[in-house]
């Protein structure tokens, strides 16, 4: 998964960035269908813990996961509808009004995760919670700050020289052919 959003941050004149989004796809399906068996150094390896046992914990997981992608892709596809639907001179309400629909249930989906509801009722996990959000708010708060530096400590290249006489009429007839459609 931050193999596919490095290359996505390559942006589309690079070719590798068009790998971002099958990597990112292979790396969540592997999060969802391949079980990862604990170490022979973690504890409860192969035992019951907590009153969870290995299995348990990782229907949890997966049933996390897929509620997610549910809300998740709700959200996204009722964004998408109403940008769609409120773009200047060119507004569809119809098309806006299922966006806001998605995005409500996006909501409504969300508090139906069985996460939701145990946050409710169990001090310990809001306090795990707490923690484990701390930690993910620095990881990606220090990915950005990796970037901003390393894109500003490029150095630029400068003003180049202006085009000749041949680059001029070739960049004039690429545009020509382009914005008129001629062929050869």
């Amino acid at each position: 998964m931050i193999a596919s959003f490095s290359l996505q941050r390559m942006g589309p004149s690079f070719e590798r960035s068009r790998f971002a989004i099958p990597l990112g796809a292979l790396g969540l399906a592997m999060m969802i269908f391949i079980p990862e068996n604990k170490q022979y150094f973690e504890g409860g390896s192969g035992i019951c813990q907590y009153h969870f046992c290995d299995s348990e914990i990782r229907e949890l997981y997966l049933e996390f996961i897929i509620d997610s992608l549910i809300w998740i892709s709700l959200a996204i596809i009722g964004l998408a509808l109403v940008l769609r639907g409120s773009l200047y001179g060119d507004s569809k309400t119809s098309v806006a009004i299922v966006g806001w629909f998605l995005i409500l249930a996006s909501w409504y989906q969300i508090t139906q995760i069985q996460l939701i509801a145990s946050l409710v009722f169990s001090p310990i996990v809001i306090f795990w919670f707490i923690f484990v959000s701390i930690g993910i708010i620095c990881a990606s708060y220090l990915y950005f700050v990796i970037i901003r530096y390393s894109e500003r400590r490029l150095i630029g290249e400068g003003q180049t020289s202006p085009l000749d006489e041949r680059e001029m009429k070739m960049v004039t007839e690429i545009i020509r052919r382009n914005l008129r459609g001629d062929r050869q």
